[in-house]
């Protein structure tokens, strides 16, 4: 019984001999040694990587040192696995760690810089912090002595009722019933006293115990601690600043909005900061190759169509990339003369143009300001 292969033979074999060490037959195939790869989780990059998320598609944070030759290799992705056997990965958008991160890090400074001019200076906080701290320490002491008083009243009140069970013993002996209901009076009244001196005990051992946490667990609001924050920010190593981030934020989402624009969302922890938004664009678009359909759009309609039209078949190309592939790759006339001349910037797709009309943003202009965004 046959059937359908599952993937085509050229694909198969180009796996196989690709990967394996022997052919089918067991033969040793020349040239193929095992390979080894390595994680790059060690490389200082993606400050964002446990905050960052994407309404597109899951967002891994991905090591690659020749992007864009940056001197940060790092990089992060949108990627989307495809609906098919093989798993392929797709990536809506690809965008340098740096410039994210650098974004959001000079946001948060700025919303920091806002708070310190709100409040005393960070050398008042340490101030009343080491007074607060003294005040502790002193009633921790207090605490200390009231509870070696009362284990000293204890030791001697219980010394005190096992006289009195003497005597409630003698006064039975000689048949006192008065003398016998005095004393017993009096154990019931010594005994009341120990268990109400115990539980005050066990109240101070408590208060004691929060104290001694408090000072172990010595810190401020959360405005003294992003002021602590800014003021420490430039020597702090990678490491620790990603700490910092992830207590200062509780999310961050990149979302592919044009060919080259990405939005940028940010959720911060301190609530009257709540949840904003701006746009950047980043220097590298989507590098894909050209569909059959992209390719028969050009070839039917280079020569003779308007610029604008042109490109609004391809909203995802640049006039650039048009005209590049048009000319290296297709053997066509050359376009007749445009009776209009339009202002095109040859780095902007189509659905650059639409969105950045939409937001009111000029096209030499690399990103927008932060604006709040309500939640959804």
């Amino acid at each position: 019984m046959s059937h359908e292969p599952v993937i085509e033979k050229e694909l198969r074999e180009f796996a196989y001999y690709r990967l394996a060490k022997t052919d089918l037959d067991g033969n040793p195939i020349e040239g193929n040694t095992q390979r080894r790869y390595f994680h790059h989780d060690d490389k200082e990059f993606g400050l964002l990587k446990f905050r960052i998320y994407s309404d597109q598609g899951e967002v891994d944070t991905h090591y690659e040192p020749d992007f864009e030759k940056r001197q940060s290799p790092g990089i992060y992705r949108i990627r989307k696995p495809e609906d098919s056997l093989l798993r392929r990965e797709l990536y809506f958008a690809v965008v340098p760690c740096d410039d994210i991160d650098n974004m959001i890090v000079k946001r948060l400074l700025e919303r920091i810089e806002e708070l310190s001019k709100k409040q005393e200076s960070i050398e008042i906080y340490e101030a009343n912090a080491v007074v607060v701290r003294s005040k502790r320490l002193s009633k921790i002491k207090q605490i200390e002595e009231s509870i070696n008083d009362i284990d000293k009243h204890q030791g001697g009140l219980t010394r005190n009722l096992g006289r009195v069970e003497i005597e409630i013993e003698d006064a039975e002996r000689e048949k006192d019933e008065a003398k016998k209901e005095v004393k017993e009076r009096r154990k019931e009244l010594i005994e009341k006293e120990i268990e109400m001196l115990e539980i005050e005990r066990k109240r101070l051992i408590k208060a004691k115990e929060l104290l001694e946490e408090e000072i172990e667990n010595d810190i401020g609001t959360l405005e003294e601690e992003l002021v602590k924050l800014k003021n420490g920010w430039s020597q702090y190593r990678f490491k620790r600043r990603r700490s910092l981030i992830n207590f200062a934020i509780r999310e961050v989402r990149i979302n592919k909005v044009s060919t080259h624009w990405i939005e940028i969302q940010v959720l911060w922890l301190h609530e009257e900061w709540g949840h904003e938004h701006m746009y950047y664009r980043r220097q590298a678009g989507s590098i894909k190759q050209w569909s059959s359909e992209e390719i028969a759009i050009v070839e039917t309609h280079y020569a003779t169509m308007s610029i604008i039209e042109l490109m609004a078949l391809l909203p995802d190309r640049t006039w650039h990339a048009i005209r590049f592939y048009a000319g290296q790759h297709l053997d066509l006339p050359k376009r007749r003369r445009q009776n209009r001349v339009l202002s095109i910037s040859l780095d902007n797709s189509y659905s650059d143009m639409e969105f950045e009309k939409s937001k009111g943003i000029s096209n030499n202009v690399s990103y927008a300001n932060w604006e709040p965004l309500s939640l959804r």
